[in-house]
């Protein structure tokens, strides 16, 4: 049985693992703080060296266990205000009224293409726009634009808006998925009739990248990418530094707009 070990013991680890992360909570897998960073990783390792290395596997099971119990009234712990203060990372303000904080920048050890980077994120390509930048505990950038950049909301003309009607994806990659359908109280003869309507012949509908219906019936779709003269696509940017700064080389915004017009 041992010998056959890479065999079993992978697939225990895998369901084990699985089951032990969904133990830890959400926490220990989005936005993790350092202290859920060590954790994740010292299970993974405690699992994965026991695939390849003799030994009891229960004992392993039972050791990654106690780790997330621990993990667990760690996190219980933390809850209280005066632990927090001591173990926690402080926020670290990157920018502040539009001019980049070089200390902030230290603290948090981001570079200025990064913090473009995260910016465009937010929608604030230009760094006048940005009141207050600042990365949370969680290594998250929170962006406070200034008022002037802020998007106007419905309240500041006194307007009532109505509710979004929420779109639901009715077909990905080509695939129906009926469940949607139904809970929408739609079916595909429906919605077929209402691409054909937008100019989408039954034959293609299998060639569509997503199709999207609405609690009002309206239909939105996005077709795969026309090629660009036959050719293979040129590279989004001429060289790593042009990357870090996220502009299109020529080539690669000519053959954009082609696509965009092939549409």
């Amino acid at each position: 049985m041992e010998e056959y070990r890479f065999l079993w013991a992978p697939v225990v680890i895998f369901v084990a693992g699985f089951f032990l992360l969904r133990l830890a909570g959400k926490r220990a897998v989005a936005n993790m703080s350092s202290f859920d960073l060590f954790v994740v990783a010292a299970m993974g390792a405690a699992l994965g060296g026991s695939i390849t290395v003799p030994g009891s596997l229960s004992l392993t099971l039972l050791g990654v266990l106690m780790l997330v119990l621990t993990y667990l009234g760690w996190s219980y712990l933390m809850l209280n205000k005066n632990m927090r203060v001591m173990m926690v990372n402080k926020p670290s303000v990157l920018v502040h009224k539009g001019h980049i904080s070089e200390t902030g920048m230290r603290d948090a050890r981001i570079t200025i293409p990064e913090l473009l980077g995260h910016l465009r994120l937010k929608g604030y390509p230009s760094l006048t726009d940005v009141e207050f930048a600042i990365m949370e505990e969680a290594g998250e950038i929170s962006v406070i634009p200034k008022a002037s950049a802020r998007p106007l909301q419905p309240g500041d003309l006194q307007l009532h808006v109505q509710p979004t009607p929420r779109p639901v994806p009715v077909i990905i990659d080509g695939d129906w998925i009926e469940d949607n359908l139904l809970a929408l109280g739609s079916n595909k003869n429906e919605v077929i009739m209402k691409l054909q309507a937008q100019g989408v012949l039954a034959a293609k509908i299998k060639e569509l990248t997503l199709v999207t219906l609405d609690e009002q019936g309206t239909v939105w779709y996005d077709a795969q990418d026309a090629s660009v003269d036959g050719q293979k696509a040129p590279q989004q940017y001429a060289s790593p530094q042009q990357a870090l700064t996220a502009v299109l080389a020529p080539e690669a915004r000519q053959a954009t707009e082609k696509n965009k017009a092939g549409k």
